[in-house]
């Protein structure tokens, strides 16, 4: 699972422990990359540090008594509320994609410092993000969620075009793939 996953299952787990008043800690290798996206598991590791220097990490801890919270992944951006056994330690499995689940005041929590050597008006900047791996790696990803990309693409583009006519534009296209 990519590090930018695990900020979403992380930002849950602070969320659930406020909510239940207890700690977080994470388990080295529940951390890993894990996929072609990123395979560097160490670099993905330093990265969650740096963006949560306050939990903490350990090598290993018995998982077979966590209440586990399992999200199903057509549900990956919907709000759903679980029923917790907090008697117990608990494990969230799933992508956790809705800030419902963040903690309050999540972003004085994190610590994301911006690069100061980059001179850009983010104000007007949107990132595209072009995500081709589930359609690549997994042929029944059009099963859950099909869409024609291209549609997408031009439809998010007009949308923004349509918000911001007073601006100029600039637009940064990411993909981990070759497109």
């Amino acid at each position: 699972m990519n590090v930018h996953y695990r900020i979403f299952q992380i930002a849950a787990a602070l969320g659930l422990a406020e909510k239940l008043n207890i700690k977080v800690v994470l388990q080295y290798k529940k951390l890993e990359a894990g996929n072609y996206h990123q395979n560097d598991n160490l670099k993905a590791i330093n990265n969650i540090k740096k963006i949560f220097p306050f939990i903490e990490i350990l090598n290993n801890f018995d998982e077979i008594n966590f209440h586990t919270i399992k999200e199903e992944s057509r549900h990956s951006f919907i709000y759903n509320e679980f029923d917790i056994d907090s008697k117990r330690d608990i494990f969230l499995e799933g992508y956790f994609i809705n800030e419902k689940y963040f903690p309050t005041d999540f972003n004085k929590i994190i610590n994301l410092t911006p690069n100061k050597n980059i001179n850009i008006d983010f104000e007007n900047l949107y990132f595209i993000h072009i995500r081709l791996g589930d359609v690549i790696e997994n042929q029944n990803f059009y099963n859950i969620y099909y869409l024609d990309l291209t549609e997408y693409y031009n439809y998010s583009i007009n949308k923004i075009k349509d918000l911001n006519k007073k601006h100029d534009l600039l637009y940064a296209l990411i993909s981990l793939i070759n497109i």
